[in-house]
């Protein structure tokens, strides 16, 4: 039993063994992937829009802009659409290129997972453990079957603390060049990049094994490489745009729902399948208590032993250092754009994959640690063998029932019941130059590639949370006139989907309040409408009842 959990690879053969193996269950995990996108596609969320949008306008030559109103947009950062263009210039279109990107990113995300617990446990046996988790995680699959920045963002922000990591064991210079260089692309990945920047210098000022004059001209020098991309782009989006992410900052009190949401999430990352809230909130607590108190024995132990000599022990306490610093600092910035820049944000396991990914490894390499300080202690391993056998299980029970699901029916835009709409393929058909109007334009944009504007919506949800706390938006029937008169002027259309519908957009009934409406067709999941003109008011009162 000592011997499975605990022999390190000692030799050439044996590291290389262990990197195929980790290579093939990479593979297999990019495999899957192909095969549950391959019916329908990758699945384009709202947001997936805004990418797809702004890598074909790259490819458009237009630059990174919106390709509805042309206006360069500053609040998604730009690598991931650029990434998506670059795919492109084969003649690939941005959908298909975000399937084969993340495609190539899941294996990737998995390989360097596994690489790294490897890297601090010395075990083949735990890398692969870390690996398996991160193949059958639905946290970590979900992401990666819909168009987000996530998956990209993952792989540039791990890759980064691998060579951080490197450069605190080894001290060259180029593995501090190399994370700064990650990181940097990580902000222009993300604009979530600048919490791996704080936790990175931290990291440095605190645990950097050299003086602190060492580690403050280090923490200067990587802050400078990781943030000076991120820096210019904030200075173009100031230039063109004269704002730097599209958001103003106002305060907004936080209320209980959203950390409800954030236990919720916590709480499927240890039982994912369906059980009651108190069953899975106490299990929570319960492993969160299990690893203090595991760390709070292996501090114990370490003091007592003489292993920071062979600095196996420095680390250990770097990798967990930087986990925990990075995790908070996620945290800090998440309740800061929830307070300060945009009310709506979701506790949502999306928000939380960088987390996620970090609790997993950081888990796994200090139940190894606690394993190899405590190595008598059979009934340990025997729960940790349950532990990996449940948890595991676990997740390719709720993951498996997604990726089959994805398979047979797809994801968001892109899945059956879009693909087969009604409503859209009547609007496709529509004059190539009609102006179109929608309460879901992003539907009509993916799948027929139309210019279509969104509908005035009843409340800014940058500001509230929900519509009980929601006030009208004060430039809405401003709006809804400038909307009138452009759908007048230019005999526009109104694609009313009936799918969805979302607390601060118009209902239909809202729609024909509003509006004075011509039925054109009606559908199952939706209808198109014209602005009536006097002539079709003559029209329609001429008619016998």
């Amino acid at each position: 039993m000592n011997k499975i959990f605990n022999a390190p690879v000692t030799s050439k053969k044996s590291f290389s063994r262990s990197i195929l193996l980790l290579a093939g269950i990479a593979l297999a995990g990019s495999i899957l992937l192909l095969i549950a996108t391959s019916p329908w596609g990758i699945g384009v969320s709202r947001d997936g829009v805004r990418y797809i949008g702004g890598a074909r306008s790259i490819l458009q030559g237009r630059g990174y802009a919106n390709p509805i109103s042309m206006e360069p947009i500053t609040q998604w950062p730009p690598f991931f659409p650029f990434t998506l263009a670059v795919i492109g210039l084969s003649g690939i279109d941005p959908v298909e290129g975000a399937r084969i990107l993340h495609v190539v990113l899941f294996g990737l995300n998995i390989f360097v997972a596994g690489l790294i617990i490897q890297k601090f446990t010395k075990s083949s046996i735990f890398a692969l453990i870390g690996a398996c988790l991160m193949l059958v995680s639905y946290t970590v699959i979900e992401s990666h079957c819909l168009v987000r920045s996530e998956p990209l963002f993952i792989f540039l922000v791990f890759t980064g603390f691998f060579f951080l990591l490197e450069y605190f064991g080894t001290g060259f210079k180029r593995f501090l060049f190399a994370a700064g260089g990650f990181t940097a692309l990580a902000c222009l990945d993300r604009y979530a990049g600048v919490s791996v920047i704080a936790a990175s210098v931290l990291t440095i000022l605190l645990f950097h094994p050299k003086n602190i004059r060492v580690r403050v001209i280090d923490s200067v020098l990587y802050g400078a490489i990781s943030s000076l991309p991120l820096g210019l782009w904030l200075l173009r989006n100031h230039l063109v745009a004269h704002k730097l992410t599209n958001r103003n900052l106002v305060f907004r009190a936080t209320d209980s729902s959203y950390f409800l949401q954030a236990i919720d999430t916590f709480s499927s990352w240890i039982l994912p399948m369906k059980t009651s809230p108190f069953l899975r909130h106490s299990t929570l607590v319960i492993f969160l208590v299990l690893l203090t108190v595991l760390f709070i024995l292996v501090i114990n132990k370490e003091r007592q032993s003489e292993s920071r000599a062979a600095g196996t022990a420095d680390a250990f306490f770097r990798f967990m250092g930087l986990r925990i610093i990075f995790s908070v600092c996620v945290v800090g910035l998440e309740l800061f754009h929830l307070t300060f820049l945009y009310a709506h944000v979701q506790a949502s396991e999306r928000h939380f994959l960088p987390i996620f990914v970090a609790s997993l490894l950081a888990s796994l390499v200090l139940l190894h640690r606690f394993l190899g300080l405590y190595p008598r202690h059979l009934w340990l391993k025997l729960i940790a063998i349950f532990l990996f056998i449940f948890i595991g299980f676990s997740y390719l029970q709720k993951s498996g029932g997604y990726l089959l699901n994805t398979y047979n029916e797809g994801r968001r835009y892109t899945n059956r019941t879009w693909r087969t709409s009604p409503t859209v393929a009547k609007a496709a058909t529509l004059p190539a130059d009609a102006l179109i109007y929608s309460n879901d334009p992003g539907a009509l944009y993916i799948l027929t590639n139309r210019k279509t504007y969104t509908l005035p919506r009843k409340y800014d949800r940058r500001y509230f949370r929900d519509k009980k706390s929601a006030t009208l938006d004060t430039k809405f029937m401003r709006r809804i006139e400038r909307t009138k008169k452009n759908l007048i002027s230019q005999n526009g259309y109104i694609v009313f989907f009936r799918q969805e519908h979302r607390w601060h957009t118009l209902t239909e009934p809202e729609l024909q309040q509003h509006f004075s409406l011509l039925l054109l067709d009606q559908f199952s999941d939706g209808s198109i409408y014209q602005i009536k003109t006097s002539e079709d008011l003559a029209a329609v009162q001429g008619r016998p009842s």
